[in-house]
């Protein structure tokens, strides 16, 4: 009974439930498949992405101005994805004395990440079965997201997964100060 009340009330945080605390197999597990998922998505879309690049330079080489227009639209195109999909993960000056995880504030609800989850299961289903536009769709969110996809990698790599995770040990911390002392 004296261990118990020596150790902080846990408190579930998203994705994480209560793992955060003891950081064993199951919290690991739950990282690793957060940072496979992340690496999934990065992978899919510097295919798609890299692919044109590759298509572009190896097979419009001899016509010269559909691959100059081709690269100067994905170019920038592909910078302007990195700048803002890693503008989001920027910390303030304080934030990094802290010590606070870059993070992506989430801020669409359950159902409505659920729709969009549909939504790209369906459009990857009817891109699989020919549809042209589906395709298309496809293509133009790899260049979009490909930003997005690299600051998931990044935010999987570090110390805390989420804002939640690094809050709740910085309670556990101040909880264990007060009542060890």
């Amino acid at each position: 009974m004296k261990s118990e009340q020596r150790r902080p009330p846990i408190r579930p945080i998203k994705t994480l439930g209560t793992t955060w605390y003891d950081r064993g197999t199951a919290y690991w597990a739950r990282r690793l498949y957060f940072l496979l998922y992340a690496l999934i998505g990065l992978a899919f879309a510097v295919a798609i992405v890299g692919g044109f690049i590759f298509f572009v330079v190896g097979h419009l080489a001899s016509d010269t101005l559909p691959a100059v227009v081709a690269l100067a639209i994905s170019v920038p195109a592909i910078l302007a994805s990195l700048f803002y999909g890693l503008k989001p993960l920027k910390r303030s000056p304080e934030a990094k004395a802290l010590g606070r995880p870059m993070s992506y504030e989430n801020q669409l609800s359950r159902r409505q990440r659920i729709a969009a989850g549909a939504g790209a299961g369906a459009t990857g289903y009817a891109a699989s079965a020919g549809s042209g536009a589906a395709g298309g769709a496809i293509f133009f969110a790899a260049f979009v997201f490909l930003g997005q996809c690299v600051g998931s990698v990044i935010v999987g790599c570090q110390k805390y997964l989420t804002i939640e995770e690094f809050e709740a040990v910085q309670e556990a911390n101040r909880w264990i100060e007060r009542h060890h002392e």
